[in-house]
Order: C-alpha cells, then sequence, then structure tokens
C-alpha cells in the first residue's frame, strides 16, 4: 500500500507504525502498490458547549474529522471513508497552564483515536473484499 497523506507528522507517524504492526507493507512510490491510501488534513474543532456567569467559556468539546480514500488500483475503485471522534473539557480558568495541556494530551488522543478507527475500517473493507473474492471464484 502506498501512503499519500496531507495529515500532520504525528498523525502520519502513528499510522504508519499502526499499519506495519499489522503487516501491510508500504511502498516508497505509488506504482509499486496495490492500493493508494489518501489522507486528507485531520480537522479538529473547538466548540464551546457552556460559559460560566462571568462569560468565560467552563466546558468545550473538540470534534476531529478525518476523510480518506482508498484506491484499488486492480479494481478502479476508490472508496471514501469519513471518521469523526469527540472529546469534552473542562476550562479551570484558575489553571490556565493546565487547561491547555490537558487540550494538547486530548487533541493528540484525538488523532489516536482515529488512527484506530481507520485501521478498523480499512481491516473491514479487506474482510469485505476478500469475502467478494471468494464468491466470484468458480466452485
Amino acid at each position: 500500500m502506498y501512503l499519500q497523506s496531507q495529515a500532520s507528522n504525528s498523525f502520519n507517524q502513528q499510522l504508519k507504525l499502526q499499519l506495519e504492526f499489522n503487516d501491510v507493507v508500504l511502498t516508497a512510490s505509488a506504482e509499486d502498490a496495490p492500493a493508494i491510501l489518501r489522507i486528507e488534513p485531520v480537522d479538529i474543532e473547538r466548540r464551546t458547549l457552556s460559559v460560566s456567569s462571568s462569560g468565560q467559556v467552563g466546558e468545550f468539546e473538540l470534534n476531529g474529522r478525518l476523510t480518506a480514500h482508498i484506491l484499488h488500483i486492480g479494481r478502479d475503485t476508490d472508496v471514501e471513508i469519513e471518521l469523526k471522534a469527540r472529546r469534552t473539557l473542562t476550562n479551570d480558568v484558575n489553571n490556565v497552564v493546565g487547561t491547555a495541556s490537558a487540550e494538547t494530551q486530548q487533541r493528540a488522543e484525538l488523532e489516536r483515536e482515529l488512527v484506530n478507527k481507520l485501521l478498523r475500517r480499512l481491516q473491514s473493507l479487506s474482510k469485505t473484499r476478500n469475502s467478494d473474492n471468494a464468491t466470484d471464484s468458480p466452485s
């Protein structure tokens, strides 16, 4: 499989490690690969959930969205995969550094969750494709 990604370096590193751990061979060029996995940039949006009486954000959520495409070269099929993940955080106005650190940690966790969801989706697509190939072959 050839990986073509516009996501962050940390996301790409996690994804490559997980793919290799699951015995997926990553090729250096698209020409050598039976499939191309194209990853669009990971979008993480911060949304306010509650505001205190003093007008400060009390609680917010991080919504992560990942769009990927898997192109099977031999079959000439392009499958779009859209994944979402969410985290909720409490804003401690008395500990700004701690809140910022927690947000950074939750963003990293969101990326890890999206990588894991992507791997599960790719595995299910692979199983579906393998069962389709088994039913297509003559008995």
